[in-house]
């Protein structure tokens, strides 16, 4: 490279060096977080002055986006507490787009007017002139050393292959922007790849099971919810009347204190659907999903979703999938879960006798809560409407959070009634819970180590019809219910092997869990 330019690639790359740890500053609001980040910043100073040394131009676009890509996560960082986290991004990769686009706030676009377009400009009218070589040679030697020197000061220590890592390397990375989601995203990009070779190799149906009753007809509904917590249900005790049909509809059991496995979809989903426990932190699937199960076993299974996840439903195994976008052009109401009720009355009233599985992912409670409902369900006011609900009071974030439970009483309702003539069971539970502001939380999607507790809270219920309820199955669950009560501790773990206890279904090789089977004799 030639002498002239170097001066202004150091100036540029420490300048953008300076500012992007300045804005940290507004989400590292702790002493030690802000010492934390030093070492991450002269990682990135070193990656800008490398970057400097070969072409400006690139420098440039290098420093622009990373002022881009910063200022937006900093943003989420200090506004909703959130945490930047591989699981996160990896859900936006094989999740819906539209989900996290519909968080777009004017608070952060002024935000990003400021922090973010005002530097670029700055950046990109730059002018590079002459210089001497050494400049840059000291400049890189000299973060080199700095590297080291804080690396010493606080105390990183090496561990060898296999061993744990350095915790602070995590705390150092997660505490600067961007470098925090680059990282997220590289490790994301191979998560995703071991998530489709995940669902590609699990073993298909590794236990024997049986069904008890081949010649009855049954159709099973399956309900996933989304963002839900369970302590605003009025039938879990809430202190609002927030599901005033469900109240009333007979042969419904709901849990009042039901966890989640896990506090994000793309995890929790592995929990419910498989074998998998929630002591099991490595949310590896190895076994079929129970809706494989019921297919060996003769049942239709249907899939309706307003929700993306294509590789996961690939793994449950089915025989028809409708997912969001197809319903979404098809319908013109928007992501409200009422969207999908055509399609599950259209599959329930073609129901004429024999096995069915109906499979239906709802969109729930998830922000941007406002879009979830209709008007006439909007029960309580003033409620939040803006994408930004920091922005907004608790009692207008509340209000508009528990309008989205008075959506889902009214779907899940219309569901049952559609069912009542036939012999069926359906079963509600959500994915994972929602902090409303508690503490400064907002959202879910917190590590499960450190995610606050109203993001494990979930509904969690089963109904039967008339019809169904005169099994021996329905029987049993009753007399649990008397033993253990409604107010039993129960996860997702209970799922997978209640769906087939409660269906007749039997495993004598011990696929079925029967301390977790709430039909279990």
């Amino acid at each position: 490279m030639p002498n002239k330019n170097i001066a202004t690639t150091v100036v540029l790359s420490m300048v953008t060096t300076l500012y992007l740890f300045v804005l940290n500053c507004v989400s590292n609001q702790s002493v030690e977080q802000i010492y934390l980040s030093i070492l991450p910043a002269l990682l990135f100073l070193f990656a800008l002055l490398l970057v400097g040394m070969f072409s400006q131009h690139l420098l440039k676009l290098f420093a622009i986006t990373s002022v881009w890509i910063g200022a937006v996560t900093i943003f989420f960082k200090w506004r909703y507490h959130a945490t930047v986290t591989e699981d996160i991004v990896l859900s936006g990769l094989i999740n819906d787009v539209s989900l996290t686009t519909e968080m777009l706030s004017v608070p952060l676009f002024l935000w990003l007017a400021l922090t973010a377009f005002l530097p670029m400009l700055v950046i990109f009218r730059m002018r590079f002139h002459k210089s001497v070589l050494k400049v840059s040679l000291s400049a890189l030697g000299g973060t080199v050393v700095l590297i080291g020197l804080v690396a010493y000061l606080q105390g990183y220590t090496y561990r060898a292959k296999g061993q744990i890592r350095d915790y602070k390397q995590v705390q150092a990375i997660g505490s600067f922007s961007p470098l925090d989601i680059i990282y997220a995203y590289k490790k994301a990009l191979g998560a995703r790849k071991i998530l489709t070779r995940k669902y590609k190799k699990f073993q298909k149906i590794s236990k024997n099971y049986k069904d008890k009753y081949p010649d009855n007809a049954q159709l099973i509904v399956l309900i996933v919810g989304e963002s839900s917590r369970g302590d605003h249900f009025g039938l879990n005790g809430y202190d609002r009347d927030t599901t005033p049909r469900l109240d009333h509809q007979k042969g419904l059991y709901s849990f009042r204190h039901a966890r989640s496995c896990d506090t994000l979809t793309l995890r929790s989903v592995n929990y419910m659907f498989s074998p998998l426990a929630c002591k099991d932190k490595s949310n590896n699937v190895n076994d079929a999903a129970f809706s494989n199960i019921f297919r060996s076993l003769g049942y239709r299974v249907e899939i309706y979703s307003l929700q993306t996840l294509n590789a996961f439903y690939h793994y449950l195994g089915y025989d028809k999938l409708l997912s969001k976008y197809a319903i979404v052009r098809e319908q013109q109401s928007g992501t409200r879960d009422r969207s999908l009720l055509p399609y599950i009355k259209k599959a329930i009233d073609s129901y004429k006798g024999g096995k069915k599985l109906i499979i239906i992912h709802t969109l729930g409670s998830h922000q941007s809560y406002f879009d979830r409902i209709d008007p006439s369900q909007e029960l309580y006011k003033p409620a939040c409407t803006n994408a930004d609900v920091a922005q907004c009071s608790k009692k207008e974030l509340i209000n508009a959070y528990d309008n989205t439970i008075v959506a889902i009483d009214n779907f899940i309702s219309s569901v049952i009634e559609m069912l009542s003539s036939k012999p069926a069971m359906l079963v509600y539970l959500s994915d994972h819970g929602e902090s409303l502001g508690e503490n400064g939380y907002y959202f879910h999607g917190k590590p499960r180590e450190v995610a606050p507790q109203e993001q494990f809270m979930i509904p969690f219920m089963f109904w039967f019809s008339q019809k169904y309820s005169k099994g021996r199955e329905v029987k049993s669950f009753r007399k649990n219910i008397e033993k253990i009560s409604l107010d039993a501790k129960v996860t997702h773990d209970q799922l997978y092997h209640s769906m087939l206890g409660c269906a007749g279904i039997e495993s004598l090789d011990g696929g079925i869990d029967e301390d977790l089977n709430l039909c279990h004799e």
